[in-house]
């Protein structure tokens, strides 16, 4: 695993925020979820990386989001992005959301009891609303540029930043390691 920053990725077979780490394997990138065996990696082949927006951020890596404390609720606004748990029958995983309203209630010994209704970004809820409890609400981390010391984030920004030529030819170069 590469040492830097903790990150988390999302997946493309449920759109859903996962820790992980990136792996680079000549012209893919390997996408291992921690906690999850290598059969469900995803793979990425880096001639599909277009500019630094297509990885970093909100699109498919972004550093880990933190878990949301009692004695921040004073703190968060209407509108602010978090990421959530979306708990079903079947699943529980992590989707990012947007905050809509807040019911503030006493906390008792310090443990937030306030309620937050969000709009769900993502996954199969998106567009839809639902109330979370503090412990459901992950903050985001955005900071670019701790983000940019993860060697394989580094190495995809620097390839993202050349011209269309030089990613054309990892593109080749990627097809010929396919046929074998």
């Amino acid at each position: 695993m590469n040492r830097g920053p903790k990150l988390e990725i999302r997946s493309r077979i449920d759109g859903a925020w996962y820790d992980g780490d990136l792996i680079l394997e000549g012209n893919l990138v390997r996408v291992h979820f921690s906690g999850y065996s290598r059969d469900d990696d995803e793979v990425w082949r880096i001639c599909a990386v277009q500019d630094k927006r297509s990885i970093i951020g909100t699109e498919k890596v972004r550093l880990r989001s933190r878990q949301f404390q009692d004695q921040e609720c004073s703190s968060i606004k209407e509108g602010t992005e978090i990421c959530a748990i979306l708990r079903t029958d079947e699943f529980i995983k992590y989707y990012d959301a947007v905050l809509i309203k807040v019911k503030r209630t006493p906390h008792i010994h310090g443990v937030c009891f306030c309620s937050f209704q969000v709009a769900w970004k993502g996954g199969p809820r998106e567009g839809q609303k639902a109330y979370l409890k503090c412990g459901d609400i992950c903050v985001l981390r955005l900071n670019k540029e701790v983000l940019y010391r993860h060697p394989v984030i580094k190495m995809l920004t620097d390839l993202a930043g050349r011209n269309p030529k030089t990613r054309l030819s990892r593109v080749e170069q990627t097809r010929k390691m396919e046929k074998r």
